[in-house]
């Protein structure tokens, strides 16, 4: 199964669980943000863990690629197994207002820099 396939299929049940857990508790009572974004990330992370079989999972491996802000040079997530990698980088955004952060970080991990990095950090 292609690895879109795979993240496809552990999204659709990592979403259900995210579901499941937001029908037990509200974590953000009386806000317009309910879905924080470390939460949303965490179930993510879990789907594509779950897609790369033996998968290794760092959190914000810091990068040298340009920054406009100063404090924002890492991924997210890099998720990775011995013959794949999914770096993700995640935004709560639910405003178009707020696709443009997330456009932003996308555009500055597809950047030769990072991939270059990547490519070159030491055996993990």
């Amino acid at each position: 199964m292609e690895l879109a396939q795979r993240l496809s299929k552990a999204l659709r049940v990592t979403s259900s669980d995210l579901n499941r857990a937001l029908g037990c508790f509200d974590p953000a009572p009386g806000r317009d943000n309910s879905y924080p974004e470390r939460m949303v990330s965490y179930y993510y992370i879990r789907a594509l863990a779950k897609a790369l079989p033996g998968a290794n999972v760092l959190l914000e491996i810091p990068v040298t690629g340009r920054s406009k802000r100063g404090w924002d040079n890492h991924i997210d997530a890099l998720t990775f197994n011995d013959r794949e990698v999914v770096a993700a980088e995640f935004k709560v955004a639910w405003a178009p207002s707020h696709w443009v952060a997330l456009a932003r970080d996308l555009e500055r991990l597809r950047g030769s820099s990072v991939a270059k990095e990547l490519r070159t950090k030491p055996d993990w």
